[in-house]
């Protein structure tokens, strides 16, 4: 039986991960420290709800480190290719179009 604490508190999170921002039903909901336990971290204003990929990727890093890393990756969910440079570059070239450091 879940904590009515525990419960609440996804209930603000609205249902959504607070690291990938996905829904994650409260039964699949884990709790993680944002300050890890094992670098100084307390459980007491320190837990958020988060999905289990994103719970078991952040380990032990600080919730900051780690949503930095989510931000440089690419969403494994998003179907639109990511444009990278190199992407960009091959798109000019195609449409015959330099870019602007090889136009001075």
């Amino acid at each position: 039986m879940a904590s009515p604490h525990l419960r609440a508190h996804w209930s603000r999170q609205k249902g959504v991960c607070r690291y990938c921002k996905r829904p994650v039903p409260f039964e699949d909901a884990t709790i993680d420290h944002v300050v890890p336990r094992s670098r100084g971290g307390v459980t007491k204003g320190n837990i958020v709800m988060a999905c289990w990929q994103c719970n078991n990727r952040k380990g032990d890093m600080p919730a900051d480190q780690f949503v930095a890393m989510l931000q440089s990756e690419p969403d494994p969910f998003d179907p639109r290719p990511r444009l990278t440079e190199a992407r960009l570059q091959m798109w000019m070239k195609a449409d015959g179009l330099r870019c602007l450091e090889e136009r001075a």
